[in-house]
């Protein structure tokens, strides 16, 4: 028999681009623009509205200004009246209508659904995949835009997000970051507000523990094991929320200690999909358990569909099941759909896709749930998950790890000043009463963290991003070796009055002139 399919597909493709699209909305109505070019740094938008600032009238075509700069732009028009009466269900039927007249798209909606329901009301068989799908952003926090982009953006995004879990009852979303939290607490405090409340219902979880979605490979282990410290502490103090689980979609292979760090963090599960851009090697297995060199292993999951940037389409569904490697096994995987790495979300049509195949002949069942959801469920269905020892690692980006050395160089300059800085001010506040500079440290560590975001350390961010990465890395050893000062002198002071009162010197204690560490010479060791 003939098989026209591809034909037809390619019909339907064609109709829906320059028909169905277009009769989405038919008319236009004109609008006046003006615009107000900011000459430096971006203005929230209170400033931008505010009575005072100067808007310009701004031609269709005319320049925004030069790269990276800001315009805010001022749309003043009128609705007509009779575009109220258009049927605002129309937009909705984007992900699966196939046929309808195109010249009366609003009239034909309900005739149309008509003719689907046969198709659309046939249930999954029983032995379908189920599909645990979470709404998520992935964002970056540096990218093709420099860090101080990203505050803005998470804060859109999560606006965005609270706004969908109050319209809509069945929405759940993750987020990873604990960096981007405190953007938002200290930038955004009434939408910090909104976002305290979701936490509390359960609806906007945090995931992942740790400070940002770092590199694993370069970092060393005392900076690996504090992305975990601060950022779980960041989740306890904030919103009194243990995270259970490692949430690294993005980043560029994985270490085999990581195992070992997660687990004594007391993340018991693992979530990355990034593998799966394997160029040579295909992984074996979407659900697995991941042993580190040490012995210690987390249960693993990686989506099938092998993108963190799902939408729930027909399509993607599709692949979801004929991708899944635990076939026969497993029964159950999860999927992360939104508009991301630069910021959105999930939205109001994705939902709407989930809710229509969630009981569909053809494809994998789906259900909305979060990730603790996904895997004490998976964890119960799959005891016996297959193992794999050592290290996940990515056959691309390999380049990103011998490239932009000035970034490297401050990354680990800033880790060994601030272990020195940490260690001397003890020392100091051990032995002499000092002052500790718990903010002051805390503040450098936390930057440090955030500069070893997998865009940052590793080369795949435009050239502003490591530039300011260099400057921040000179900064923070500059801070620190102030805080170093700071200590050894009040360790020689100390030392100073006691040898005056006559106090004999602590066995093995290092003496004022090893205290002092002029240029070119060693810091003290410790006990």
């Amino acid at each position: 028999m003939f098989d026209g399919r591809a034909v037809t597909e390619s019909r339907i493709r064609r109709f829906t681009r320059e028909h169905l699209l277009p009769a989405i909305h038919p008319e236009t109505a004109a609008v006046t623009l003006t615009a107000h070019r900011l000459p430096g740094e971006p203005i929230p938008p209170r400033e931008a509205i505010a009575a005072g600032a100067e808007y310009a009238p701004i031609e269709l075509g005319a320049p925004l200004g030069r790269a990276w700069s800001t315009t805010w732009l001022h749309v003043t028009g009128t609705v007509p009246a009779h575009w109220a009466s258009d049927d605002a269900s129309a937009p909705e039927l984007l992900v699966d209508l196939a046929f309808t007249h195109p010249d009366d798209l609003p009239g034909t909606v309900d005739a149309a659904r008509e003719a689907l329901r046969p198709a659309l009301s046939r249930p999954a068989g029983d032995s379908s995949l189920t599909v645990l799908a979470t709404g998520h952003a992935h964002i970056d926090s540096a990218w093709l835009w420099p860090v101080r982009e990203t505050g803005r953006k998470v804060a859109r995004t999560f606006s965005t997000v609270c706004t969908l879990l109050e319209e809509d009852p069945e929405a759940t979303f993750s987020a990873s970051s604990a960096q981007q939290y405190r953007w938002l607490r200290d930038r955004y405090p009434e939408l910090f507000g909104r976002i305290r409340e979701h936490v509390a219902s359960g609806r906007f979880v945090p995931v992942g523990g740790m400070w940002v979605e770092s590199d694993t490979n370069m970092p060393g282990s005392e900076a690996m094991a504090r992305q975990f410290v601060a950022g779980k502490r960041f989740f306890l103090e904030e919103f009194g929320v243990e995270t259970r689980e490692t949430w690294l979609p993005d980043s560029f292979g994985y270490s085999a200690a990581l195992p070992q760090i997660a687990a004594l963090a007391g993340n018991e599960n693992f979530l990355t999909q990034k593998v799966s851009w394997n160029q040579t090697n295909t992984f074996p297995h979407h659900t697995f358990r991941w042993e580190g060199i040490d012995g210690t292993d987390v249960f693993t999951h990686f989506p099938p569909a092998d993108t963190y940037n799902g939408e729930l389409t027909g399509e993607e569904l599709a692949r979801f099941e004929r991708n899944f490697k635990e076939k026969g096994r497993a029964t159950l995987g999860m999927d992360l759909f939104r508009h991301g790495d630069g910021g959105g979300g999930p939205t109001r049509a994705m939902m709407a896709a989930g809710r229509r195949a969630r009981d569909l002949e053809g494809s994998p069942k789906v259900e909305f749930g979060t990730a603790a959801d996904f895997f004490d469920r998976a964890r119960a269905e799959y005891p016996d998950a297959p193992v794999w020892n050592g290290e996940l690692y990515l056959e691309l980006h390999r380049g990103t790890y011998s490239a932009q050395l000035g970034t490297k160089q401050g990354n680990r300059r800033s880790e060994h000043v601030l272990h020195e800085a940490e260690l001397l001010a003890a020392l100091a506040a051990v032995r002499t009463g000092h002052e500790y500079p718990y903010d002051e440290l805390e503040e450098l560590w936390q930057r440090t963290l955030l500069l070893q975001f997998h865009d940052i350390l590793p080369d795949s961010s435009i050239v502003w991003v490591h530039r300011e990465a260099e400057r921040a890395h000179a900064e923070i050893a500059e801070r620190a070796e102030q805080v170093i000062a700071a200590a050894l002198a009040a360790l020689e002071a100390g030392e100073g009055g006691r040898r005056q009162a006559g106090t004999p010197r602590p066995t093995g204690t290092p003496g004022p002139t090893g205290m002092r560490r002029p240029t070119g010479t060693a810091r003290p060791r410790c006990c």
